[in-house]
């Protein structure tokens, strides 16, 4: 592995999960998230807020 996040087609729940497994952190829902899927990859040597600004900046594009 390249340390990246590969994300193919990727459901957004588990995306956060493997995420969240990464930075040692629980994600807890607070509503229930829309059916999304990812595709691409982010380097595993970013911050937690810049991967958490990067997938804002996707989901926000696909609405």
């Amino acid at each position: 592995m390249d340390n990246k996040f590969y994300f193919n087609e990727t459901d957004l729940h588990t995306a956060l999960q493997t995420i969240g497994q990464w930075y040692d952190l629980q994600i807890i829902y607070k509503n229930n998230i829309k059916e999304t899927y990812l595709y691409g990859e982010i380097q595993r040597t970013k911050s937690l807020s810049a991967v958490l600004e990067i997938l804002k900046e996707v989901i926000s594009s696909l609405n």
